[in-house]
């Protein structure tokens, strides 16, 4: 009775449990970082990870699936769950040696891109990541060469990685092909953000596991802010 009691404590309490957690590819990497800080601190707690598309993940998290997911801000989702912003990702070009439209340089100028082939998330995905590149270019007075559009991330980058053309993603996105020729270059004079978020249902009959994750969530992101503004004084 008295281990039955301490086990139903610990639960409660968020040392013991079960977290499930849903990841689409492009927040592998954050999301393993904080998924270790927390197991670090939690390691009785039984850990699923599910990758999947965002609109599969939040399909399973409306059937009581995942606790948590992490998507980008630009993915669909509805109005009524909440989220926490996990940092800011710059959208860069991606790309091999032999694809870089300028070698040596540490951002590559707009015009450089005039006929350097191009591989894009299709037009129908769920980000704006390609639109706005394309805008610019149409800005610069050419029409990017689009030579593949890809359905998602990995096989874009299976593409970059084949030396296929250049591709236009999250900087973290380079991180996740360790030991290849995979590298990310800014855009000179063009900076737009993504978002990666932290995304779960407002039910406040959370079990102690899934508010101690948030909690931590909320803890880390705090500190990074907190760097970010003694850094600017």
């Amino acid at each position: 009775l008295r281990a039955m009691a301490e086990s139903v404590r610990e639960m409660d309490t968020g040392v013991r449990g079960q977290l499930r957690v849903g990841v689409i590819y492009s927040t592998a990497l954050i999301a393993t970082q904080l998924i270790k800080e927390y197991h670090q601190r939690f390691p009785k707690v039984d850990l699923y990870v599910r990758m999947g598309s965002p609109d599969d993940l939040l399909e399973d998290l409306w059937r009581r699936g995942p606790h948590v997911l992490f998507l980008r801000d630009q993915s669909r989702r509805p109005y009524n769950l909440k989220e926490q912003v996990l940092g800011e990702d710059p959208l860069e070009l991606v790309m091999c040696p032999e694809t870089d439209p300028a070698p040596g340089q540490d951002a590559v100028p707009i015009q450089a891109l005039r006929d350097v082939p191009m591989c894009l998330l299709g037009n129908d995905d769920l980000w704006d990541y390609s639109r706005g590149l394309v805008a610019e270019c149409h800005r610069a007075g050419f029409a990017p060469n689009v030579v593949c559009q890809c359905y998602d991330t990995p096989m874009e980058l299976q593409m970059i990685l084949a030396g296929f053309g250049v591709g236009f993603l999250p900087r973290s996105i380079g991180k996740t092909c360790p030991g290849s020729a995979v590298y990310t270059k800014p855009v000179l004079e063009f900076s737009p953000m993504s978002y990666p978020i932290l995304l779960w249902n407002n039910d406040p009959h959370h079990a102690g596991c899934v508010r101690q994750f948030l909690a931590l969530a909320s803890q880390l992101q705090e500190g990074k802010q907190t760097q970010a503004a003694n850094f600017i004084k």
